[in-house]
């Protein structure tokens, strides 16, 4: 049976530091707890989605060097079964990166830099090209090939790539779902008003959608603007991973056939459950919690103005 989601992903190790505020440079804080876990990016998706019954598989590049293993040995910890290993004899083939969170904000220290994918189109293919949904990747041909296959595309934003509308000009009439920020949606728009960002995200995409963290998302859906709210009654304690698992929550609706509102419900859903637990993924993640916690949704509203949204 061919996977319904297959995506590639650098494989990531996060080092995370809970602190209660960021150190000037040249100072030290001591952390509330340190914690090291396999990092986000598209190696969530299976993981989580694998808990809810969806045929998933993740390909990702290991080597035979220290820190590669240190990553199969987390991925044996978490249980992580459907993975698909590549060994290309390339150096730094795992991304290490340090995470300091605090109740105000986080900051990150990665080596290496990621940019593209180091499999070829031909490997790829073999990877993602039976599945049904993934997410788009930077070789415009490759996209075009997945589409003819009727493969349906997801993207996400990425600081990396850019944060201008001629970066993603391209991608948005390809894919079926973007998922950028709210402050991601203003750089690439170039607007400061959310609702105008739809707009302009609406010119390419069926379904503009821009999230928004504690204060939940906003898409608009037959010239309506909608706000769905994060869901109340969360323990918050770390928000890594949470857009990650958010684009988990849309393959999951798509590969359920929800409809548009109860996809994006089910993304708030896993989003926000990935914030209760340090890191990008929940050991515990199952179809009851995410039925218990969707009930506790509230309704979409419509808004006519960002000030609408409390």
């Amino acid at each position: 049976m061919n996977p319904f989601v297959a995506v590639y992903g650098h494989m990531h190790v996060d080092v995370l530091f809970d602190i209660d505020t960021m150190p000037p440079l040249g100072s030290e804080v001591v952390a509330n707890n340190l914690a090291v876990a396999i990092g986000g990016g598209p190696c969530v998706y299976p993981y989580h989605l694998a808990k809810l019954g969806v045929p998933s598989v993740l390909g990702t590049v290991l080597e035979d060097d220290l820190v590669s293993d240190m990553a199969r040995n987390l991925l044996k910890e978490l249980d992580y079964r459907n993975i698909r290993e590549f060994s290309l004899g390339i150096e730094n083939p795992v991304v290490i990166t340090s995470v300091f969170t605090s109740p105000s904000s986080r900051s990150f220290v990665s080596y290496p830099a990621v940019r593209q994918s180091p499999l070829d189109a031909e490997q790829l293919l073999n990877l993602i090209g039976n599945c049904s949904v993934t997410m788009n990747p930077h070789d415009a041909e490759l996209s075009q090939e997945l589409r003819r296959r009727g493969i349906r595309l997801i993207a996400d934003s990425s600081v990396n790539r850019g944060l201008t509308m001629d970066q993603y000009e391209d991608v948005l009439p390809m894919v079926e779902f973007f998922t950028p920020s709210d402050f991601e949606a203003t750089a690439i728009c170039g607007e400061d008003d959310l609702l105008r960002c739809l707009d302009i995200l609406g010119e390419s995409l069926h379904h503009p959608i821009i999230t928004m963290g504690a204060r939940g998302l906003l898409v608009k859906s037959e010239g309506r603007y909608l706000h769905l709210p994060a869901i109340p009654g969360l323990q918050c304690v770390d928000t890594t991973g949470a857009g990650d698992n958010f684009v988990a929550g849309l393959m999951y609706g798509m590969y359920r056939d929800f409809d548009l509102l109860r996809t994006l419900m089910h993304a708030n859903v896993f989003g926000g459950l990935s914030t209760e637990v340090y890191g990008c993924y929940r050991r515990d993640f199952s179809a009851e919690l995410v039925s218990e916690t969707l009930a506790r949704h509230l309704e979409p509203r419509e808004v006519t103005s960002v000030s609408d949204i409390h």
